[in-house]
């Protein structure tokens, strides 16, 4: 700490500290500013061994002081039946395994700069971190790979971001945490024009928090943790009935291999949907500029006017053309959004697609 702080900002810090704990007492509160009290192991503090040095002190404010003062010091344990400060080496670790059952009078507090440098953390005044894109926790400490990480971190419906791996940057995606779904494709409207170039399907387009394709790239990286995800197909017609497919065991292999389509096993498909995926596993993705299909003689997502997974060429086509008739009646138009078996002649109001585990 002594190259951190020189010895004129030890004396500003001490005041401060202390001012900060005099109005924190007058408030009822625990310590504001360079300290909070544990976030972590509630009812434990930091084991003795970790904290060895023990100074008198009659308040938490000259607690921190001290702690500021000395090197190496990352919190510290204040004993009030004691009237006693043990200065720590160490804060608590997530999993508890460097502390012991407090005290009475025991209350441990860390340092917010050092709590809040996880994965790059900053530290702020209110006794909170501020955490980078993709990670969360009370100390940047968890890294947030999808929806799951956010719903278990208790956070509602909503668009956060997520880092699948470390070595990815963070991007943005809904989350519909009553349903455990992740959505990587949202179409409500017909405002927004699905038949684009390779360049946009692989690294997505339109609004995440409206209608969207989250990217070949990105659903790629979703899907890569085991167990591995299962892909949703929701089509929902006008009176608000609704048809669902489901994949399991969905993947995407890389841009190298055209991002091809696999999955175990179609499953739960509720009536009357049928498989149209079965065909088109292990094909890869086309648009209208990179035409990867097995038509030979023309190009499949020209034809259908979208971006998808082509044989030759498809019986199914959620990224075509939304027409949203008010009858629900399809033109059979072969640009227009169509899913067979299961909504021969149906179009539908609205199309989504999700990640989500199946297990």
């Amino acid at each position: 700490m002594s190259s951190t702080f020189s010895a004129l900002q030890v004396v500003f810090i001490t005041a401060l500290v202390t001012v900060l704990e005099f109005s924190a007492n007058t408030k009822g509160q625990t310590t504001e500013g360079l300290f909070r009290r544990q976030v972590n192991c509630v009812g434990e503090v930091v084991s003795r061994n970790q904290c060895p040095v023990q100074v008198q002190t009659t308040t938490v404010g000259k607690c921190a002081a001290w702690c500021l003062q000395r090197d190496g010091c990352l919190g510290f344990v204040r004993d009030s039946s004691q009237g006693e400060c043990h200065l720590c080496v160490a804060t608590a670790r997530p999993d508890c395994t460097n502390t012991q059952p407090a005290s009475p009078g025991e209350k441990a507090y860390e340092l917010i700069q050092i709590a809040c440098m996880t994965n790059g953390g900053t530290s702020s005044f209110s006794g909170t971190c501020k955490c980078p894109s993709g990670f969360g926790g009370n100390g940047c400490q968890i890294q947030m790979k999808d929806c799951d990480g956010w719903q278990e971190a208790g956070y509602p419906n909503g668009v956060y971001w997520v880092r699948p791996s470390l070595n990815t940057e963070a991007f943005r995606v809904r989350c519909s945490m009553e349903w455990n779904r992740t959505v990587i494709m949202s179409r409500t409207s017909n405002t927004l024009d699905f038949n684009r170039s390779w360049v946009d399907y692989r690294d997505g387009f339109g609004d995440v928090e409206g209608d969207h394709w989250l990217g070949l790239e990105n659903i790629r990286l979703l899907s890569q943790p085991q167990p591995y995800p299962c892909l949703v197909i929701q089509f929902t017609l006008s009176n608000f009935s609704f048809y669902i497919a489901r994949y399991l065991g969905f993947g995407l292999s890389d841009e190298t291999g055209n991002y091809a389509l696999d999955f175990h096993e179609s499953k739960c498909l509720s009536p009357p949907m049928g498989d149209c995926l079965g065909s088109v596993k292990g094909k890869p993705f086309s648009t209208y500029d990179a035409d990867h299909d097995d038509d030979g003689g023309g190009s499949c997502a020209a034809l259908h006017q979208s971006g998808w997974w082509f044989g030759g060429c498809t019986m199914c086509n959620p990224t075509g053309v939304m027409t949203q008739p008010a009858d629900m009646q399809a033109s059979g138009n072969p640009e227009e959004v169509f899913w067979k078996p299961g909504l021969d002649g149906l179009s539908p109001q609205k199309v989504e697609m999700f990640l989500k585990d199946c297990q």
